[in-house]
């Protein structure tokens, strides 16, 4: 079996690129009744449809990988049976590590298990076996592997009918929104929530959805990640899946949603409204009219993206935990890589703190909201310091 794939399958040097089905780095073998085709350094044609066919994640699409430029040296392992497609990964081998690009997918343990044994059969150099963000229960698998869990993925089964949605709702969550959407049509009798898709989606809105966020965190004095290169890269987004959300009052725009349908799901991105419209509790309102929208569009999940916000579960979001998986050949390799777990154990803890400190800063307690405002300090700090140092590094 590693004769399967010879020559350039371990020389991945340059950029991948969608091909045709009939390129020559392809190699293909049978095994029982499954096809296995392995593509050198390049993504078949077909693998478009196919990843939004198999996982409708967005954060597994060919055109998140292509705007973001995630996915560099792509080489394409596929599974057939019966003709149809069962399994799609994207990964990148280097050096003695393979690293699969897919994230925010469920795959079943023999999925994996089948493809660490392929993949450490066609390359016998690789030690180690990288997964991040998958939805899979491995209990039984049998090589030496570690797994973490590295974030959250906030997730609504939707009903059939709003009112069924709105029945499920707790009392007080129930109560509060339309008590706040009471008060907004009463206040402001224009107020319209319309919501647009794709190529309909207006660039001048998700700017302003944009500045809204910024403004937003300007007010908890937090620094925005938000910048040209990002705003332009999620304007793309739209333009491939969009689905935008906007509320408005007199024709004026105090806030909106941005996220992105993929099938039988909707991925919230960012939302976000004007500072000055808080006593009517807009984000929420707009939540809980965009979730209203998603199930007249035959929405049946809504994804509410990283962080276990309190607003979320309120919502009857769920908690999907998502892991970080590395899977070893052998035992001994497992320990002797000690450099790369030391790294994973920190990056799971920082993020253990970073949650933390996110409870912190929203509790309404004295204490904590002076540990919140040194927090707040010390990241303008950071953010001040880091912009400088890139300042000087480009004169």
């Amino acid at each position: 079996m590693a004769e399967i794939l010879s020559g350039c399958i371990g020389e991945q040097t340059g950029s991948s690129t969608v091909t045709s089905g009939s390129d020559a780095n392809r190699k293909t073998y049978t095994e029982e009744d499954e096809d296995i085709t392995f593509y050198n350094c390049s993504v078949p044609d077909f693998a478009e449809a196919e990843l939004e066919r198999l996982y409708s994640s967005v954060m597994s699409t060919w055109a998140r990988y292509s705007i973001y430029e995630s996915a560099p040296d792509a080489s394409t392992y596929i599974v057939e049976r019966g003709g149809i497609v069962r399994t799609l990964l994207l990964f990148r081998k280097n050096e003695k590590n393979i690293k699969v690009y897919n994230e925010q997918i469920t795959l079943t343990q023999s999925e994996i298990a089948d493809f660490v044994r392929r993949v450490l059969a066609v390359y016998p150099s690789v030690s180690r076996v990288s997964f991040y963000a998958i939805d899979s229960d491995i209990s039984a698998l049998s090589y030496p592997h570690v797994v973490r869990e590295c974030l959250e993925d906030i997730m609504l089964k939707l009903p059939d009918t709003e009112d069924e949605y709105v029945k499920r709702l707790g009392h007080n969550t129930r109560a509060g929104i339309r008590r706040s959407h009471r008060q907004l049509l009463r206040d402001h009798p224009t107020f319209r929530f319309d919501v647009s898709v794709r190529d309909a989606v207006n660039e001048r809105q998700i700017r302003e959805i944009i500045c809204f966020a910024e403004a937003r965190m300007c007010v908890k004095k937090q620094v925005s990640y938000h910048t040209e290169e990002t705003t332009n890269k999620l304007i793309k987004m739209t333009r491939k899946y969009g689905v935008v959300g906007i509320a408005t009052i007199d024709g004026i725009m105090y806030a909106g949603m941005i996220g992105y349908r993929l099938g039988a799901d909707y991925f919230l991105e960012v939302g976000a409204h004007d500072p000055t419209m808080d006593k009517y509790r807009l984000g929420t309102v707009c939540n809980y009219l965009s979730i209203l929208d998603a199930i007249t569009r035959g929405v049946r999940q809504y994804h509410f993206g990283w962080g276990p916000c309190d607003y979320k579960y309120r919502l009857l979001g769920k908690h999907k935990k998502l892991y970080r998986l590395e899977i070893y050949r052998t035992g001994l390799e497992k320990y002797l890589d000690i450099r790369y777990l030391t790294y994973s154990f920190l990056v799971t803890e920082k993020r253990k703190l970073k949650i933390m400190m996110r409870h912190i800063e929203n509790s309404a307690t004295e204490p904590n909201r002076k540990i919140a405002r040194l927090i707040n300090t010390m990241r303008i700090v950071k953010h001040f310091v880091k912009s400088k140092i890139y300042s000087i590094k480009n004169i």
